[in-house]
């Protein structure tokens, strides 16, 4: 790797690092997420059709579930983020019942509101979603009347959607506590990568134990998550490194990636106990997968690597 983007890797390592430092604290959350709503929303007119794959493996995980009768379903996400996107889609379709959940509120009015209007002006989007029999021109009046609210409280209560925050997952009593439907579904959309191994295996049982015999799919990005800023890295450019080395580059709350390979995923389900089916989304191939398997760090030599996108499905 050329000293050029060893120091850009190391560059936007320590800017995290201090934005951590900064906003710590509850105020100084309170603080970012101020700055955050007063920088310019992104442009998610393209977007929503990158979640299509994930809302289409969440339909396809209801096993009641047939086009038009969406509205009879409920989920539960884990993982909520800034925009919303998949609960959108989702919402869009037609659910009537959907709750999502976050250790912290991220939030943010305006990518909201950027998300719902790129997905009601979708073409892809509002084909899929005709061939589901939804009600399109509902969904669309819907969406366009979120212009009107300004307050997270008022847009969240006319989209139906039930948003709770500051939840340990790992606690069984603190989901048993969860203010929602039961859901015939939980899901969660890049979301596991990003809590530690330990902190997983509880959350999963957790889930398990509160609510049985309720599906629970999990996509899971492998990616190195600097390749979303450094589009020139290796997509698996992660597993160069040494745990020691990874934890003095990723460990904050905006880098965080736990590089759990097919293997540790597997052995982690395993020692759960719980019945388990993992797919490979997608996977490395030929000039790719070669360069990978020159770089690879030691402690991951023997692990089943190359998979880059991952779902799972907990039964």
């Amino acid at each position: 790797m050329s000293y050029y983007k060893e120091m850009r890797i190391l560059g936007y390592s320590l800017k995290h690092h201090l934005r951590a430092v900064i906003f710590s604290t509850k105020v100084g959350r309170a603080l970012e997420k101020r700055i955050l709503q007063l920088l310019p929303v992104p442009d998610f007119s393209d977007s929503p059709v990158s979640y299509l794959p994930t809302v289409k493996a969440i339909l396809n995980g209801f096993s009641i579930f047939e086009p038009g009768q969406i509205q009879y379903l409920s989920a539960l996400e884990i993982g909520t983020g800034r925009h919303l996107a998949v609960p959108l889609i989702l919402r869009f379709l037609g659910m009537r019942e959907i709750t999502t959940v976050d250790a912290q509120d991220m939030l943010l009015i305006g990518q909201i509101k950027s998300m719902a209007f790129a997905i009601a002006n979708n073409p892809e989007l509002i084909s899929f979603a005709r061939s589901h029999q939804a009600d399109v021109d509902e969904g669309r009046a819907l969406f366009a009347s979120l212009e009107a609210e300004v307050t997270m409280k008022s847009l969240l209560n006319r989209l139906g959607i039930r948003f709770i925050s500051n939840v340990d997952l790992r606690s069984t009593s603190a989901v048993s506590a969860l203010e929602c439907p039961v859901p015939d579904l939980i899901f969660s959309n890049n979301v596991l990568e990003h809590i530690p191994a330990n902190h997983l295996t509880k959350i999963l049982l957790s889930l398990s134990r509160v609510f049985v015999n309720k599906k629970q799919l999990h996509i899971v990005d492998l990616g190195d998550h600097f390749a979303d800023v450094m589009p020139d890295l290796h997509p698996l450019h992660n597993y160069r490194y040494k745990s020691l080395v990874w934890t003095l580059l990723s460990d904050n709350r905006y880098l965080y990636t736990n590089r759990l390979t097919l293997t540790d995923y597997d052995s982690l389900l395993q020692n759960i106990g719980v019945e388990y089916n993992i797919k490979v989304i997608e996977f490395l191939q030929g000039e790719e997968y070669e360069i990978m398997r020159s770089f690879v760090a030691s402690e991951f030599i023997g692990k089943k690597i190359g998979a880059t996108r991952l779902e799972i499905d907990i039964n």
